[in-house]
């Protein structure tokens, strides 16, 4: 049998996105859920995810909403929003790493503070939001290792919400993807969703749209079920 870490993305974007990754865990496949602390939203949703026998974990986030850490830094404009995903891809065509380690440490652990306090316990585990340069990767493992966090940020073989873009298109049964791909069975693979609903936040935030839909199809799919309660194991990140 696989081994899979189904972990969902991106909760506190928006509260129609909020609403359709709460739906997408009736079908019990997704067991680990990551929260954009920094987000308005979160606050007013994230206690609806405490009754749910799954793992939450801190989506560390540099590129989106309004900074955590209120002093100033290299990661912010003067109003205290991140830059954008895309002013950071145009940065990393001529440096590989565009962000201040300093910087990006602070705002770990402002995250993590914040994380405490809105979900009243540490993350079960830390992932991160678009970007992994090796100055947030060693951030995120520092501050783990400092609050006894599990931050698995590698994986074998890992697949996300964009690698089933063109399976999409297809509109072929959605447990076809599961069945063509060869899963390695001695090791955890990880897939990566965005389930959700549209809103017009979800629009002016993010270039992922429709395919936040799709993946919530795809998980409330009756075949995808049927796959992974005979075929897949979907476990915890504090399983590993």
């Amino acid at each position: 049998m696989e081994t899979f870490i189904c972990r969902a993305d991106d909760f506190g974007l928006s509260k129609a996105y909020d609403l359709g990754l709460l739906d997408s865990l009736a079908s019990s496949i997704i067991k680990n859920v990551s929260l954009l602390v920094n987000m308005p939203q979160l606050k007013k949703d994230v206690h609806q995810l405490l009754s749910y026998p799954i793992d939450l974990g801190l989506h560390f986030n540099l590129c989106l909403g309004k900074a955590t850490s209120p002093n100033p830094s290299t990661l912010t404009d003067p109003s205290g929003n991140f830059f954008s995903s895309s002013y950071y891809r145009d940065r990393m065509q001529k440096e590989s790493d565009p962000f201040r380690e300093e910087d990006v440490d602070q705002e770990a652990r402002a995250q993590m503070e914040a994380f405490i306090q809105l979900v009243g316990k540490k993350p079960d585990y830390i992932d991160y939001h678009v970007f992994l340069t090796p100055s947030i990767e060693k951030a995120l493992q520092k501050v783990a290792e400092e609050y006894n966090v599990v931050c698995k940020l590698h994986f074998k073989k890992e697949k996300a919400t964009s690698d089933r873009a063109l399976f999409y298109e297809r509109k072929e049964p959605f447990s076809t993807w599961l069945e063509q791909e060869q899963w390695p069975k001695e090791e955890t693979t990880l897939l990566i969703f965005h389930p959700g609903f549209l809103d017009q936040d979800v629009f002016r935030l993010s270039s992922l749209t429709k395919l936040r839909c799709t993946d919530h199809a795809f998980l409330l799919d009756q075949e995808v079920q049927t796959y992974f309660r005979k075929q897949g194991k979907s476990i915890r990140y504090s399983e590993l």
